[in-house]
């Protein structure tokens, strides 16, 4: 059981982890996006 909750609460930890990763990505793509275009970036 303990191995099963540490097994369980890593890869939580990865998933939230890649989550933020793909976000920040995908944010600094928009940016990029935006700025390249000329558009003023929404906050």
């Amino acid at each position: 059981m303990p191995y099963f909750l540490g097994a369980s609460c890593c890869l939580a930890g990865m998933a939230v982890l890649y989550g933020r990763r793909h976000h920040v990505r995908s944010l600094e793509r928009v940016d990029a996006d935006h700025t390249s275009h000329g558009a003023p970036v929404v906050a």
